[in-house]
């Protein structure tokens, strides 16, 4: 492949489901010579787009279809093998390939058995914080933390879930505290592990934390001595410029009490001015002890 770049400047698009091989053994042939595009499963305005949904919110009719086709996004969710027929059983296979094909073949795992367990519960954690003695202490077969951080780093490099760092200055401080995981596709959990209609709040925090991927954030959560939590900040060089906490309702005084205070406390010890609080519906701004919180509904914030 080199050689035929060099000589008949050949384009190439290679395409795979596995960052290991993609990033770190084809680039070896092509230094300096390749960028890599990370893809995901269509965004919700892709997804509208795709099926020519007018986007333009302010209209009546268009918030009402684009709500009605919200509710069928997250429970299908992006990829498009299940957006283009319509059909959620491609979601299966998907999975299954990845674990199969992607992982067993490639890393040659003995304990398969006992890899789709974790994969199992993970994937029905999403959004949930976990650390790898606490996975040991479940699955006691499993000798070592070890051999579950390799596990989910097979899981990660293949981009069916993601792990997500709490915020430290000190890289050493940070790899200590828990971590939480999310998958990929909103419709791989709803297929695979628990029916979203039991937490909308967690299948927000999922679609929420994909779509900064997407958009190529550096994200990590943020909780303090207090357990005060938001659900994602965004670094950008040495600062930390956004803080976004989601959840699903807030009329519950309790609920909105806690998301409101982790968010100010989150506002407090980085500086920032404003924060964002994206919710089912509801859309308006206040000051609260200085600093102003906005509250964006999902779909304009994943429109925007």
């Amino acid at each position: 492949m080199a050689r035929i770049y060099e000589t008949k400047k050949q384009k190439f698009i290679i395409t795979g489901s596995n960052s290991e091989l993609l990033s770190k053994e084809i680039s070896t042939y092509l230094t300096g010579r390749h960028i890599d595009i990370e893809l995901f499963p269509f965004s919700f305005k892709e997804y509208l787009e795709y099926n020519k949904f007018d986007l333009d919110i302010r209209v009546t009719k268009n918030k009402i279809n684009i709500l009605n086709q919200f509710k069928k996004y997250l429970e299908k969710g992006g990829f498009p093998e299940v957006v283009v027929n319509d059909n959620t059983s491609f979601l299966e296979n998907i999975y299954l390939d990845v674990i199969y094909r992607d992982i067993f073949n490639r890393y040659k795992i003995k304990e398969q058995e006992m890899f789709k367990k974790i994969a199992q519960y993970l994937i029905s954690n999403c959004s949930n914080e976990f650390n790898y003695s606490s996975i040991q202490k479940i699955y006691k077969d499993i000798k070592s933390k070890n051999t579950i951080k390799k596990y989910i780093t097979y899981l990660t490099n293949t981009y069916t879930l993601f792990e997500l760092n709490r915020f430290n200055y000190s890289l050493k401080n940070q790899e200590s505290y828990n971590k939480k995981i999310y998958c990929i596709d909103t419709g791989l959990i709803n297929k695979m592990a628990f029916k979203f209609s039991e937490n909308l709040g967690k299948a927000y925090e999922n679609l929420v934390f994909i779509e900064l991927k997407r958009r190529s954030k550096e994200i990590y959560y943020y909780k303090n001595l207090k357990n005060q939590e938001c659900d994602f900040i965004i670094k950008e060089g040495l600062n930390i410029v956004e803080a976004i906490q989601v959840t699903y309702d807030m009329s519950d005084i309790k609920t909105k009490e806690r998301e409101i205070n982790g968010l100010l406390a989150c506002l407090n010890e980085f500086k920032l001015k404003e924060g964002i609080i994206i919710t089912d519906n509801l859309e308006k701004e206040e000051i609260i002890d200085g600093k102003k919180i906005r509250y964006i509904p999902i779909i304009n914030w994943l429109l925007s």
